[in-house]
């Protein structure tokens, strides 16, 4: 079943790390919410000034130990990198799934979750000004607090959508749970909000820029959403820039930037893509680069070729 060779992807993708330079493993204590936060993050070697930081977060039954292609290739580029894991919507639950695995997962992508991870954002956020300001820290002064953008796949991408300006349903209210330090948006595998029967009103109050991706084949069997409902915030979305970069046969796996026995031919090209776009997409609206913006504008749509193609709009 595909669920499974996804996680089997995921798992993978843990064991076969190594050591890696300039990355930091740690596990932080959100004493207000008595929860572990762990952790990893892909510094820059450049140290002469702070950098901008991207949050995150991954999709449901990964981990920080995912997605290290774009911490890697952020981190190169001049990012702070902070990958984190969510516990309880991590692979500890497929891990540690007593019955069905696919029951377990069902159960995980809950609204307490949904909630949970927002929390981990806002203790990330908080964390990281702490340290930057502390003179013991590996972190300190490293860091530009005003140059917070936030990235996600799947769960993840809904977490991100949430910090963009995305309303979801908690116990049938309609919350907003906008973090105004984040300043840019990449949601890949973008979905509407779970169990909303408003998308339209929903997705109208985006209040950062973001850049939504997806696969014309990008579907899972959690949220049975294909690339209809993975466009619909862009298509109702308004409010901010936003951009909609679609893979030619990109299915969900894509994403993650490993493949379970080997990458498929279209995929050096499509990850190629993705960390330069997002890259460029960070550089446009966290560090206001002109050029960068440019690129977003007039020349990102036409260099994913044959791959796909890229729709924009300018905020309303």
């Amino acid at each position: 079943m595909r669920f499974f060779a996804f996680l089997g992807l995921m798992l993978q993708a843990a064991l076969s790390l190594g050591a890696e330079p300039n990355v930091l493993l740690q596990s932080w204590k959100d004493a207000a919410r008595q929860c572990e936060v762990p952790v990893k993050i892909y510094l820059p070697a450049d140290t002469s000034g702070p950098a901008p930081v991207i949050l995150f977060s991954h999709g449901l039954g990964a981990s920080r130990e995912m997605y290290g292609y774009l911490g890697t290739y952020w981190a190169e580029k001049g990012f702070v990198a902070v990958h984190l894991t969510h516990v309880g919507s991590d692979d500890s639950v497929w891990r540690n799934a007593t019955d069905s695995r696919v029951d377990a997962m069902m159960a995980a992508a809950s609204a307490a979750n949904y909630v949970a991870r927002l929390g981990d954002i806002a203790f990330v956020i908080d964390e990281l000004t702490r340290q930057n300001a502390e003179k013991s820290s590996r972190l300190f002064g490293r860091l530009n607090l005003e140059q917070i953008g936030m990235a996600g796949h799947s769960f993840g991408a809904l977490t991100a959508q949430a910090e963009a300006g995305q309303s979801i349903l908690v116990a049938g209210v309609e919350r907003v749970f906008r973090d105004p330090r984040i300043k840019a948006v990449v949601a890949m595998s973008p979905a509407p909000p779970p169990k909303s029967n408003l998308p339209a009103a929903a997705f109208a109050r985006m209040a950062a820029p973001i850049f939504y991706l997806t696969g014309t084949a990008d579907f899972e069997m959690i949220t049975m959403a294909g690339v209809k409902q993975r466009r619909e915030p862009f298509d109702k979305g308004g409010g901010s820039d936003q951009y909609l970069a679609i893979f030619a046969g990109g299915d969900h796996g894509l994403f993650v930037g490993r493949r379970r026995g080997g990458a498929r031919k279209s995929d050096a090209a499509a990850w190629a893509y993705i960390q330069k776009a997002t890259t460029e997409f960070f550089n446009a609206y966290l560090r206001n680069d002109p050029a960068s913006l440019v690129w977003m504008r007039e020349k990102a749509a036409g260099e994913m070729g044959a791959i796909g193609k890229l729709e924009s709009k300018k905020s309303s």
